[in-house]
């Protein structure tokens, strides 16, 4: 009896030495959930954008810059007096046109929060010479970025209560993000009703900033398990 234990034992284990042991089950596939959801967050204009250029013409090239410079040289004293508003030049050029005078321009851009003073002061300008490209409300980037911040956080917390409604639907939970997507919308400038154009214009009443809206999409990858 013990040689016959014996040799079923060492059959055993000749058997085991040969044989593969058995492959372990293959792991499930993961179930992934991908949703999308968009949300966006009032947001008040706090930005007023005025755009203005001098303009020069002349027979001479020399004589056209010289009255550019001219009408520039008081815009600016006339803006830098006021401490609400910053000031920015922009492109300078000057060119012949086809009946043979010579055409210079330079555009300036006034930055301010004030909208009463800022159109006292694009009036004034106008009235020197100048004309208005165009007069706007818009988000300033601080209060943009801001926005932009509480959009995407109002945006994701949709996102994940509506994941783990869909996870409970089917008796799971959200394990976690896989992927994670993120667009913003950027509120642009609001064109006011007046663009006071002409040159002889009276610069009107101030109109009040109105409410834009920032927009974010969220979009996600998230494994249920």
């Amino acid at each position: 009896m013990k040689r016959v234990a014996i040799a079923m034992l060492g059959g055993l284990w000749a058997g085991g030495a040969m044989a593969a042991p058995p492959s372990p089950p293959a792991a499930a596939s993961p179930t992934i959930l991908h949703l999308s959801e968009a949300a966006s967050v009032p947001v008040k204009a706090d930005e007023i954008v005025a755009r203005l250029q001098a303009v020069g013409d002349a027979t001479t090239p020399a004589a056209a810059q010289q009255a550019v410079n001219a009408a520039m040289a008081k815009a600016l004293a006339a803006a830098r007096a006021v401490s609400a508003i910053g000031v920015e030049t922009g492109n300078y050029t000057v060119w012949q046109n086809d009946k043979g005078r010579w055409q210079a321009q330079q555009s300036l851009t006034l930055r301010g929060q004030d909208g009463a003073a800022m159109l006292k002061l694009a009036g004034l300008l106008q009235e020197d010479g100048l004309t208005t490209q165009g007069l706007s409300w818009q988000v300033s980037p601080a209060r943009a970025e801001a926005a932009q911040k509480a959009a995407v956080m109002k945006a994701l917390a949709v996102l994940r209560a509506r994941a783990g409604q869909i996870a409970a639907a089917l008796g799971l939970h959200v394990g976690g993000f896989v992927r994670l997507y993120v667009a913003d919308g950027i509120p642009g400038p609001r064109p006011l009703p007046m663009m006071m154009m002409a040159r002889s214009a009276v610069a009107p009443n101030a109109v009040p900033p109105q409410d834009s809206q920032q927009s974010a999409t969220v979009s996600a990858d998230l494994r249920l398990q």
